[in-house]
């Protein structure tokens, strides 16, 4: 029997001990959840850190602080429902434990019943001995209790402290970072704002030199205008009226006009007669046709894009009857197998015409300046075009040159090009320096004679000196 209840004693001892350690393992539990949690929490205060390094602008900065002020506020809650509930497992673990002092006393009741009745003069021996043996138990397992209540208590306390100071400190991290991050923004906006105002004053005078040089063109578009038109003025009414003095030439070259007027049929007496000659695909017939006003496509208008080896001397007249005594003639071209450029300018009869036009290329070729070189020899005034200029500034803005085409890109186009040519000739034919270079455009130049050109190359130019070379050659003062 006694043997019994030590053994029952012994299962007491070893549910105790068993409950105690289910009780620690689950507070090694708690504590590893709680290592956890803060494994998790410096995992998201890293990941917080690294959201915040990556924000870009001031709107999703805020939103972001936000999202991280309600996720704190939910880790709070979080916190104190795991520091809750860590309390409550604490609480119940109390319980079981008076539980279970309650049934081993229970126990120890029915044991000491069944002594008395089985055994009366050993009972109050096992009575006492069991006593002892209960009282001691009970000692121990109130003083375990009461320590494991002082542990739970105590680590209970510290985790909730620490997890208050994780939190205020998370919070005023927080705090800190939102006003850096806020800080940061109004610099920023403040700079963006300045740049913003030195760009918008950049603009404003951008805009401002924008609109005194649109009216420098304007002025200058007027201007030149104004001198095509007064050049177009002089040069209609000069060739207006009939001829009234005949070509001055020396005397030696009379025959040679009498027979340019046999062989071609120029009349000098009675008409104004211009020559427009050069190199074939110079854009002779283009020029002829702006001068006139008429298209290319036009019925009456000189024909291009046509080969010249069989093409007679042909000469247009203008649309205007008030011009009927203009002849201008387009001179097959130069340096083709049909017309030799040594003998192209007797075998012509170029001498017998008021002006003579060269039309040249983007640089002058040999026969050019052959030619020039004869016209000088017979005395015969004589200039250089070069058309085609508008085709020059279409490739300038195609090639990204220029952004657009107006009167001071042309200009500065001109200037290029005359300087180029004053190289050219003074490298190439330095004896040929008093023979002008006109740049013009025949579309510009066409519109201009139907009042409706907005670029001026040098078209004035051209018609004044076309002008003044014939009343020099008839000795009109």
């Amino acid at each position: 029997m006694g043997n019994d209840n030590a053994k029952e004693v012994q299962e007491l001892k070893d549910d105790f001990n068993k409950q105690n350690q289910d009780n620690l393992r689950k507070l090694e539990e708690l504590k590893h959840a709680q290592a956890l949690e803060r494994e998790r929490e410096r995992n998201r205060q890293q990941l917080l850190e690294t959201q915040m390094a990556s924000l870009q602008d001031e709107k999703a900065q805020r939103k972001e602080m936000a999202k991280l002020l309600q996720g704190e506020q939910k880790q709070k809650e979080l916190l104190a429902e795991q520091a809750f509930e860590a309390r409550k497992q604490a609480e119940i673990q109390i319980q079981e434990s008076r539980a279970a002092q309650e049934r081993m006393e229970s126990r120890t009741r029915e044991m000491i019943h069944k002594i008395n009745e089985t055994n009366t003069s050993n009972m109050q021996k096992l009575v006492q001995t069991n006593n002892e043996a209960m009282f001691k138990l009970q000692e121990e397992a109130a003083q375990r209790n009461e320590e494991l209540n002082k542990a739970n208590q105590a680590q209970l306390v510290s985790l909730t402290k620490e997890c208050n100071s994780q939190i205020e400190k998370q919070s005023r991290n927080h705090q800190e970072a939102l006003e850096k991050i806020m800080e940061q923004a109004d610099k920023e906006c403040n700079k963006l704002q300045r740049v913003f105002e030195r760009q918008l004053d950049a603009m404003e005078e951008n805009l401002k030199q924008e609109r005194d040089r649109s009216e420098k063109l304007l002025e200058m578009q007027k201007e030149m205008l104004q001198q095509f038109l007064s050049a177009q003025d002089q040069f209609r009414a000069y060739l207006e009226k009939k001829p009234e003095h005949p070509l001055q030439k020396p005397e030696n070259l009379m025959v040679t006009i009498k027979e340019a007027r046999e062989k071609f049929g120029i009349d000098v007496e009675n008409f104004y007669n211009f020559a427009f000659a050069g190199h074939t695909k110079a854009g002779k017939s283009s020029i002829i046709n702006a001068i006139r006003g008429l298209a290319n496509k036009d019925p009456s208008a000189a024909k291009v894009d046509v080969t010249e080896c069989l093409t007679p001397i042909t000469y247009y007249t203008f649309p205007d009857e008030k011009l009927s005594h203009v002849r201008l003639y387009d001179i097959p071209g130069s340096g083709t197998m049909s017309h030799n450029s040594e003998t192209y300018f007797a075998d012509k009869g170029l001498c017998a015409f008021d002006c003579l036009i060269i039309m040249t290329q983007k640089t002058l070729c040999q026969e050019d300046i052959t030619f020039a070189r004869c016209a000088l020899n017979y005395n015969q005034p004589v200039a250089f075009v070069r058309s085609q200029c508008d085709i020059d500034m279409d490739n300038k803005v195609k090639e990204e040159e220029i952004d657009e085409i107006d009167q001071e890109e042309i200009n500065n186009h001109l200037d290029y090009l005359q300087k180029f040519y004053a190289r050219e000739i003074k490298e190439r034919a330095p004896d040929l320096h008093r023979v002008p270079c006109y740049f013009v455009s025949a579309p510009e130049l066409r519109k201009l004679v139907n009042g409706k050109g907005k670029a001026f190359y040098q078209e004035a130019k051209l018609l004044e000196y076309i002008k003044l070379m014939s009343m020099y050659q008839r000795n009109i003062v």
